[in-house]
């Protein structure tokens, strides 16, 4: 419970414990101690959510030890999600419509020429001919996931994600690049993606995200607000079986490998910016 204006109590949704450690860890500067090309500290901000009620367990908005209130927090701005937003509006989103499978192969091959030159590229900069759509997210190929994204439709993609995992995007992120690459109009919070794919975790009902269940008078008693859970069903319950298994291997096998540890199943993905100016991860637990 937290006190407000006018005594008045809000029942939080933060876990104590889960807080704590989460501090702890962006508190030590020693995490992060990266610096810019330009001499810039790097900075990062977490949400953590129970992906079976939408409640924020934790949240932390800076690198370092904190030193004032209501300043910038990285957890809730916008940034650019990078291939992180692919199982939101690439993967999830044809798997549920039936028109890839975990199986289906593409030519991992540029899809057009741009300007004079191949796209999308790949990174590494290679073109490896027929590929699992498995493999495809495994290792963040863009072609694969261009090509998958043209196999239900952009229209049809851009509604999954906005309508189904209540993602922000704008009717300008409604093209190949934004949706099959990430490079959103604004980018996203880390409070939607933790959101998004806590849908997946939770056999394809979203949750949506919540820092309070209710708001009571001074007396404990007398409920003045109350934030009830608000859920509906964003996919099937295979096609979250079926992302829960490809991003596994992301951490397994590929990308996301930084992030196993022994003894817990984790699925993740990760997504990175023009020249790492943004790196992003967004992985979960049976648990979180």
């Amino acid at each position: 419970w937290s006190r407000g204006l006018g005594d008045v109590y809000k029942r939080q949704t933060l876990d104590p414990n889960i807080q704590e450690i989460a501090e702890s860890v962006y508190e030590d500067r020693s995490n992060l101690d990266v610096t810019s090309r330009s001499g810039q500290k790097l900075q990062s901000g977490i949400t953590i959510i129970d992906p079976y009620t939408g409640n924020i367990v934790a949240m932390v908005g800076k690198v370092g030890e904190k030193d004032a209130n209501l300043i910038w927090n990285y957890a809730t701005c916008r940034r650019q999600p990078g291939s992180s937003i692919k199982p939101l509006t690439v993967y999830a989103p044809a798997l549920d419509a039936g028109v890839i499978t975990m199986a289906s192969t593409f030519d991992n091959y540029p899809v057009r020429p741009l300007n004079g030159n191949p796209w999308p590229k790949n990174s590494p900069n290679r073109y490896t001919g027929w590929t699992t759509v498995r493999t495809g997210i495994r290792d963040s190929i863009n072609t694969i996931a261009v090509q998958s994204l043209q196999a239900v439709g952009v229209t049809e993609a851009f509604a999954f994600a906005t309508e189904n995992l209540n993602l922000s995007l704008t009717a300008d992120d409604m093209n190949l690049s934004a949706l099959g690459l990430g490079g959103l109009t604004y980018g996203l919070s880390t409070v939607e993606m933790a959101a998004a794919y806590a849908s997946f975790a939770n056999g394809g009902v979203y949750h949506e995200p919540r820092t309070y269940v209710k708001v009571t008078a001074s007396d404990g008693v007398t409920t003045i607000l109350e934030n009830e859970a608000e859920e509906h069903v964003a996919m099937k319950e295979t096609t979250a079986y079926f992302m829960n298994t490809l991003l596994q291997g992301v951490v397994n096998e590929g990308t996301g490998g930084s992030a196993k540890f022994s003894g817990m199943t984790i699925a993740g993905k990760t997504g990175t910016t023009s020249e790492n100016y943004d790196r992003y991860f967004v992985g979960y637990t049976p648990y979180y």
